[in-house]
């Protein structure tokens, strides 16, 4: 179906789908292509003795009517058209009593398989609201590792199905969580070592799982120099430590226990403590522990915390199965290497939601194909993993590179396109706009735009191609003043009630509108001028909306 047959169909469904009979009295028929117009005209008349036993006179009236303007219009026929036919009639007057019966005859451009009849309040418009659904269908897929957006490409139209965002911590520098050389750990023999002067020993670590202490060695080893830290203190006496800004420390708080680093500590945070490191160390310390009824981890809460400039390396270390060591008496969250395999995690769970949600918004469509885009490699993992189903997978036809995971990632992602799209209507209609949009900016004088310029060039013949916007709405309007002044306007009908009197000044009534698109394509048409339809879903798309939603390319400069 044509962009131009598709709008003149779309007018006119959404014409009929604001009709409402005040009775059972609007008639819909459908009759199917190839089927015979002699017992659809036999149905109707059956239709019509049925008609007769409606109790209500002023409806049996409208309904006899309505059907014997529909047999009328069917003698009009030598056969049913090729596509078949669709015929609305009925009494459409809003007001009580009174009697409009109109009658609305479509050939479908697609053929229509259905058949109808049907007296109701409105009428049945859902097979030619079938054509009207766009066949050439896209999905989208745009994903990051903080978000991402499904979407569906429909002819000219991006429509956004889902957007998600992500629960993935962004990555940290390598050996970016690190205490200081002095700290003290200690050993699995209950002796006490700096960090740095460990050496394959074991030491201690905190199991949340079985709430007991436990000894580890590390997998991973990292120093390094860092040109900021933090020595964070706590109340319990001599408890403190130093580490990087990015380092996590467990935090107790009234639902459980969180994580932060310590560029996000404040002083009201409280910290787990660790009874069996302090015990060996201060005796102030296990004095202050002893008058806390716990046998293995205390909470202490943080007395100050400062910025300091940092003196000598900083350690890090990835702690097996714990995930956890402890630190001048602090539990503290091992190397970001692990954090790393978390976040990993994180990132697989979250393509395997999308893929699931892509599985159930796609699922139920005819799609041409699909194409996922993003701003990193997570839209290749993506793409190439087992997140979505193998149907589904079989008909992705690209991975682009885009800025966005979010609905301007879905624009973006289809204005990379081009080459796999070449064939879709949106790049056909981006190649008319850019051709349009190119003479505009180049003042070649071929370029033209506004209701009166384009009307004007094709009423001489000079206009080759003709751009509508689906978002155009003209309407040539009668209008009556109540000084005896009249005239006639054409213009957007956003404005049709802000008309004034040239004469006094006064408001004018409107006494009769009529839509002026059909005679500026029957007009097109007769001149041999290309028409296009504009969707107002692409920026291009949108330009033209403000330009007035009409303009044109010249065949040669006026």
């Amino acid at each position: 179906m044509s962009d131009l047959k598709r709008k003149k169909l779309k007018v006119l469904v959404e014409e009929l789908g604001n009709m409402r009979g005040r009775h059972t009295e609007l008639v819909t028929i459908y009759v199917p292509a190839g089927s015979s117009l002699d017992k659809t005209m036999s149905q109707v008349k059956n239709e019509q003795s049925t008609a007769m036993n409606i109790k209500s006179k002023p409806v049996k009236k409208n309904v006899m009517s309505a059907l014997e303007r529909i047999i009328q219009h069917l003698k009009l026929y030598k056969k049913t058209p090729e596509n078949g036919l669709a015929i609305f009639c009925g009494n459409v007057s809003d007001k009580e009593g009174v009697s409009d019966i109109e009658i609305w005859a479509i050939e479908p451009p697609e053929p229509v398989n259905t058949k109808l009849y049907r007296c109701d309040q409105v009428f049945v418009l859902d097979p030619l609201e079938g054509l009207l659904e766009e066949k050439e269908l896209y999905g989208l897929i745009v994903i990051d590792k903080s978000e991402a957006t499904i979407g569906l490409l429909k002819g000219k139209r991006i429509e956004t199905l889902k957007h998600k965002e992500s629960i993935v911590p962004g990555k940290t520098k390598k050996g970016g969580w690190c205490v200081h050389e002095d700290t003290l750990l200690q050993l699995h023999d209950g002796k006490i070592s700096k960090i740095k002067d460990l050496n394959g020993d074991k030491f201690s670590c905190y199991d949340f799982n079985e709430f007991s202490h436990e000894t580890s060695k590390h997998n991973h080893f990292f120093q390094r120099k860092s040109n900021s830290a933090f020595e964070i203190t706590t109340k319990a006496p001599t408890v403190k430590i130093k580490v990087t800004p990015e380092h996590v420390f467990f935090v107790s708080e009234k639902n459980g226990i969180t994580t932060k680093k310590a560029e996000k500590l404040k002083e009201t945070d409280r910290l787990l403590i660790s009874k069996k490191f302090v015990k060996t160390n201060e005796k102030e310390v296990v004095d202050y522990l002893k008058k806390i009824p716990n046998s293995g981890i205390v909470s202490s809460e943080i007395k100050s915390i400062k910025k300091i400039k940092p003196k000598g390396f900083f350690y890090d270390m990835e702690v097996a199965k714990y995930q956890n060591f402890i630190a001048n008496g602090i539990i503290i969250h091992n190397s970001q290497a692990r954090y790393q395999r978390i976040r990993e995690g994180l990132l697989h769970d979250f393509m395997k939601q999308i893929g699931e949600i892509a599985n159930d918004k796609f699922k139920s469509l005819k799609l041409l194909g699909i194409i996922i885009g993003g701003p990193g490699p997570v839209k290749e993992m993506f793409a190439q993993g087992d997140f979505i189903a193998y149907n589904l997978k079989d008909k992705i036809v690209g991975v682009v590179d885009v800025s966005y995971s979010n609905e301007y990632g879905l624009r973006e992602v289809v204005e990379r396109s081009e080459d796999i799209l070449s064939e879709a209507s949106i790049m056909r209609e981006k190649k008319i706009l850019d051709r349009f949009f190119g003479e505009f900016s180049k003042d070649s004088g071929l370029a033209t735009y506004g209701f009166s310029e384009v009307l004007k060039a094709l009423e001489e013949g000079n206009l080759e191609l003709l751009l509508l916007s689906e978002a155009f709405d003209w309407v040539k309007v009668g209008y009556q003043c109540s000084c005896g002044n009249k005239m006639e306007k054409t213009i957007a009908r956003e404005h049709t009630h802000d008309q004034k009197c040239p004469k006094c000044d006064a408001d004018m009534e409107i006494v009769s509108e009529d839509d002026i698109t059909d005679d500026i394509l029957k007009k097109a048409e007769d001149m041999g001028t290309t028409i296009e339809v504009i969707s107002t879903d692409t920026e291009k798309g949108e330009q033209l909306k403000e330009l007035g939603g009409i303009a044109g390319i010249l065949r040669y400069r006026g």
